[in-house]
């Protein structure tokens, strides 16, 4: 139900918190729509920690750090030296950077 709250507009599957199974990351937003059609600004990003059997559970942002209430267009995972990080681009807004746990 949390993943469904937002359109989505980046996926990104990885190993976000270091426990060797796969995980997704979902942003979206859709804030420049028509007039009679209004804002999908209800998305904060969400992570999905996945359990190796093909469930995922949904992490609250305040326990995940991720925070993206903005309109997302992509996300791309990097490695800085030897930490992780996430950068989110979004429309007519700033490229945000966001740190992951190291790697």
């Amino acid at each position: 139900i949390e993943a469904q709250i937002s359109n989505i507009e980046a996926i990104l599957i990885d190993d976000f918190n270091n426990d060797q199974l796969l995980d997704i990351l979902i942003a979206g937003g859709l804030y420049d729509s028509e007039v009679e059609t209004t804002r999908n600004d209800a998305g904060l990003g969400l992570l999905l920690e996945g359990d190796g059997k093909g469930n995922f559970i949904p992490v609250r942002p305040v326990k995940s750090g991720l925070f993206l209430n903005v309109n997302i267009k992509d996300l791309a995972v990097i490695k800085i030296k030897e930490a992780g990080g996430i950068i989110a681009a979004s429309s007519n807004d700033f490229v945000r950077i966001i740190k992951t746990k190291t790697k």
